[in-house]
């Protein structure tokens, strides 16, 4: 797999730029406007005419490429927090200051604990964006048997990454 920056120029990466946008844009024109509520979420996409899939998420949501051979799942999502250093400077960068202290427990704004998500307007002046991390997952990686999109919650647990890839490959 390979991480590309979001501000990739591919017809694909338009399209999953595209698609946050328009996401984020009817939650906030909708009744999540009133309500100031939000979301994460990990979406991926198999084009047709490339032998790889792209994958994009925001907030906290995952994608865990789950592999055969013995080899350890690869999570190719990063959380979108205030813990990750880049994200830490873009908001810093995009609000003119300082984007956390240690008082707000690495949260937005000191209450929201992601910097990236669908809606959440009261946050949107703290730095957050709906602008999606996006990856690829080559499909010449023989090992690679499952892609798995997960919210937060699952990570959460005793499981983890490899527990979660031995349910879903079990299940299959």
């Amino acid at each position: 797999w390979r991480r590309r920056p979001g501000s990739g120029r591919s017809t694909v990466e338009a399209a999953l730029l595209e698609a946050a946008s328009s996401v984020d844009t009817a939650w906030l024109a909708g009744p999540g406007r009133a309500d100031g509520s939000g979301a994460t979420a990990a979406w991926a996409v198999a084009p047709p005419d490339r032998a790889a899939v792209a994958a994009a998420w925001v907030g906290d949501a995952a994608l865990i490429l789950c592999r055969s051979g013995g080899l350890p799942p690869l999570k190719l999502s990063t959380d979108h927090a205030l813990a990750d250093p880049a994200e830490a400077a873009r908001v810093a960068a995009a609000t003119g200051g300082r984007a956390g202290s240690p008082q707000q427990t690495a949260r937005l704004a000191g209450e929201l604990a992601v910097t990236r998500a669908f809606g959440d307007a009261p946050y949107r002046r703290a730095g957050l964006v709906s602008t999606p991390g996006l990856a690829w997952v080559d499909g010449g990686d023989e090992s690679a048997v499952a892609l798995l999109l997960v919210t937060d919650g699952a990570l959460e647990g005793r499981a983890g990454p490899a527990g979660l890839c031995r349910a879903a490959v079990r299940g299959a």
